[in-house]
């Protein structure tokens, strides 16, 4: 047997035995303009892709179509402001947009050629930051390493540097994670001053609970504005925007697989996202989604009732709900308990003496 085929068993057993990561097939322009037809519906609910046809919510499938599709028709779409509540599945969102932005980048054959403002020897980084490192770390170990570690696709041509073998057995949370054809995912807290020393250029990234990142008052900083007010979320965005804008904006648009995605839960009536939502309400750049739990999760999910999908009015007056008692009686008939223990025929006597 000759020394290449010896070889080719050994490295074959490594990759089965899951502790080294090499792609199996070679890249070509020709698999570059095979790949690239695919819809993004493909990508979605194909195994050997994201495999994810059972698992996103409607809506949320519903926003990444129209995100894509959007940018597939030439709109200059820069950032999406995305505020929807807490367990509502919108991390998980951005996971899967993430995995679709970094498919469609590292599948050009000749980057340079794709993108010829991009430096010589340069590669592409996207970003997955939140309000902290180890919060960042955690997002992309649990929510966007798992999707590209079960694509056959990745797997077969662009493995990244952590193994299954290390996820399944947690030695490390992954702060970096590299790709062939010179893809860098990496997270941050908001320090994006290494890139260039690494040798990449931002092309999109994940602001993670962007509603929570700190504001110091009387901040000495230079980027402080004119009452001394730092706001890390505002500079991180800012800062983000910038620097991919001045990179990947072409006669005046921006690229198609470039841009900002900028999401969070509530933190009150005025918090970030509710700000920008009203700056950019008009911008045709900016694409827009504020939900509410029960908007974004399905009445029934996977044969489980989640909710029972209809709702009732609340009087932020009276600070009391509106036709209380259909709403109870609801609840009742949905779920055969009262709510919280509720006795409906006493609770609605005593209202009505009040």
């Amino acid at each position: 047997m000759e020394l290449v085929e010896l070889q080719k068993m050994f490295a074959d057993f490594l990759i089965k035995q899951e502790n080294i990561s090499i792609p199996q097939f070679e890249w070509s322009k020709e698999k570059e303009e095979e790949f690239d037809r695919i819809p993004i519906e493909t990508l979605l609910d194909d195994k050997y892709f994201l495999g994810l046809k059972e698992e996103l919510y409607p809506v949320h499938r519903e926003d990444i179509i129209e995100f894509f599709e959007r940018k597939e028709r030439g709109e200059d779409l820069r950032l999406f402001l995305d505020s929807e509540a807490i367990r509502s599945g919108k991390t998980f969102k951005a996971a899967v947009m993430l995995w679709i932005m970094v498919f469609k980048n590292i599948i050009r054959y000749d980057l340079h050629e794709y993108y010829p403002t991009v430096g010589k020897n340069y590669g592409l980084a996207f970003l997955c930051a939140s309000r902290d490192l180890e919060k960042s770390k955690d997002v992309t170990f649990e929510k966007v390493l798992p999707l590209f570690l079960n694509s056959g696709f990745f797997i077969d041509y662009f493995p990244p540097d952590v193994t299954m073998r290390e996820v399944k057995e947690m030695k490390r949370k992954p702060d970096r994670l590299r790709f062939p054809n010179r893809m860098l995912l990496f997270t941050n807290s908001g320090m994006l001053g290494e890139l260039g020393a690494l040798g990449y250029d931002l092309i999109y990234a994940v602001l993670d609970e962007i509603n929570f990142f700190p504001m110091v008052k009387q901040s000495r900083r230079s980027v402080a504005n004119i009452e001394g007010t730092f706001d890390a979320a505002d500079e991180l965005l800012t800062s983000v925007l910038t620097r991919i804008g001045a990179q990947f904006v072409i006669d005046g648009k921006l690229v198609p697989y470039a841009g900002v995605h900028a999401l969070s839960a509530r933190r009150g009536k005025n918090d970030f996202l509710s700000r920008k939502t009203v700056e950019y309400r008009s911008d045709l750049s900016v694409m827009i989604r504020d939900r509410k739990l029960w908007e974004a999760k399905p009445a029934t999910w996977k044969g489980r009732q989640i909710w029972c999908g209809k709702m009732f009015e609340f009087d932020t007056e009276t600070l009391r709900c509106v036709n209380l008692w259909e709403a109870l009686k609801m609840y009742r008939e949905q779920f055969g308990v009262d709510l919280m223990g509720i006795n409906l025929e006493e609770y609605t006597d005593a209202i009505k003496e009040d």
